[in-house]
């Protein structure tokens, strides 16, 4: 399926490590990027790459026209980079199969987090503002997606952020080809729940609303627990969603605004000239969203999705990638940005204030990208760069990524192993810790952690001025350390730590 075997590598720099999905018309695989680290998306269209003398008349079309839609998403992808949708990388559309490699989005699909129960009504406005403003962007730049469903929905770990995936579906009003003439619901069996009554109708030229249609649907869903429409012994999801305004959530019931209310049942209207447009939907949602400053949610999803909203006043979210130039017949070239030391310098200070405030979020992610995307013209002072190093480990440690975190602390010890300056040494201990950690927790190996967490104490007791994060990092591992059992000597290594 798709063409492409576990191991391989594309243009010399993406090896792919697993199948994600399957669908219709294309195989989605994770891979890892060999030139800048981490992780991508790989899509491989699923296609017959045989002669056309083997092929019937009809099988010819088929493929002539994934082809066309796979030209035509790779272009789209490229047109609607930016906040919201993931970053496209490099396309080989004359490879066999071909292929296209995008970002990879870590964090977890709207449906997994719909999955666990009803969402409060902060969550769901937030859901809804990000998806519409995504779509609103898109609108400007004549696309219109045409599949927006929980399963192409995805909530960034790192900062919450919301990005729609898998414009396989979507439209260009701008471009004459063919790839309008693809139903959505051809592909995908969620996209009947959600998809708009125009596209079901084949309508060739939907507008923005057919979204709105998509949006006010999952909004139903996360207040009630249902879409719009659910499969009766006497009517199909289909036949209800050409037919029917759908019901009217009972504000009494769910606890929500009256407004509220009509404003959802309005953007399933089924007729699109009647339904809310994407203006009208934002400029009364935006009302509801929760401030600036506002105290967590009471019940808050696996990801807090309110929190891009509930942010500090002044926050400033880390910059959007742009899209990369790329030839559809040649491995795509990227110039390497310049960093100057006092850049990183920078950069540094602001994620390391982050981690202490918030954790981790858009300061670490913009300095992660800064760091994959730039050169030296020498290589940077080896602090600045073993503190780098300890700002990724730390990201990934908060974020469940134990052995991405292990790495990290062990370049960190490796890029200060031939320093003796104090300041070195405290970051060669604060990196012991963070690996001891991942041994405690990642790898469930509380000896070794803890054999690696007693000499990092030992170096702790020994210096003279330690800061005082290390000591408190030191006691909340022995603690956890004590939790699992490793109770012998712990009282006397603790001790030996300053108590401020």
């Amino acid at each position: 399926m798709g063409g492409l075997e576990y191991g391989e590598e594309l243009a010399g720099r993406f090896r792919i490590e697993k199948r994600v999905t399957t669908g219709g018309t294309g195989v989605v695989f994770r891979a890892t990027d060999l030139a800048e680290g981490g992780e991508v998306v790989v899509k491989a269209l699923n296609v017959d790459s045989g002669p056309d003398f083997f092929l019937s008349p009809e099988e010819r079309h088929t493929r002539t026209q994934s082809l066309r839609r796979f030209h035509a998403e790779w272009t789209m992808l490229q047109k609607a980079a930016g906040p919201g949708m993931p970053r496209p990388i490099h396309a080989q559309l004359d490879a066999k199969p071909p292929y296209l490699v995008m970002e990879y989005v870590d964090g977890e699909d709207l449906s997994t987090l719909l999955s666990t129960g009803l969402c409060s009504l902060d969550d769901v406005i937030a859901i809804a503002v990000s998806l519409l403003r995504v779509v609103e962007r898109l609108s400007n730049l004549g696309i219109v997606h045409r599949d927006i469903k929980p399963r192409n929905v995805r909530v960034r770990r790192s900062d919450s952020a919301i990005f729609v995936l898998d414009l396989g579906s979507g439209l260009d009003k701008g471009t004459d080809d063919d790839s309008r003439i693809t139903l959505p619901c051809e592909h995908s069996p969620l996209s009947i729940g959600y998809a708009a009554p125009e596209l079901l109708r084949k309508h060739r030229n939907p507008d923005s609303v057919a979204d709105v249609y998509s949006i006010g649907n999952i909004m139903h869903r996360g207040i009630t627990g249902k879409r719009y429409f659910e499969e009766t012994d006497t009517r199909s999801i289909q036949d209800q969603q050409l037919k029917d305004m759908p019901p009217r959530i009972d504000p009494a019931v769910y606890s929500i605004p009256l407004p509220l209310a009509v404003l959802i049942r309005r953007m399933g209207d089924p007729d699109p000239g009647n339904r809310v447009t994407v203006r009208e939907a934002l400029d009364y949602l935006e009302s509801l969203l929760p401030r600036p400053g506002a105290p967590d949610p009471e019940r808050p999803l696996k990801i807090d999705v309110t929190l891009p909203f509930r942010r500090p006043a002044g926050y400033i979210h880390a910059p959007a990638v742009p899209a990369q130039p790329s030839s559809p017949r040649r491995p795509s070239v990227r110039r390497r940005r310049r960093l100057t030391p006092v850049a990183l310098r920078t950069l540094l200070e602001l994620a390391e204030s982050e981690l202490a405030t918030i954790g981790p979020g858009a300061r670490c992610t913009e300095l992660a990208i800064a760091l994959a995307d730039s050169s030296w013209e020498q290589p940077p002072d080896p602090l600045l760069a073993a503190r780098a190093r300890l700002v990724e480990a730390d990201r990934a440690r908060a974020e469940g990524r134990w052995a991405a975190a292990a790495e990290a602390y062990r370049h960190a010890q490796t890029t200060l192993r031939d320093t003796d300056e104090s300041a070195a040494l405290a970051l060669v201990v604060e990196a012991k810790i963070g690996l001891a950690e991942c041994l405690a927790i990642g790898d469930a190996d509380p000896s070794s952690a803890y054999r690696l967490w007693a000499v990092a104490v030992a170096e702790v007791a020994r210096s003279a001025m330690p800061p005082a994060r290390l000591s408190a990092r030191a006691r909340e591992l022995g603690g956890c350390l004590a939790d699992l059992g490793i109770r012998a000597e712990l009282e006397i290594l603790l001790a030996q730590l300053p108590t401020s």
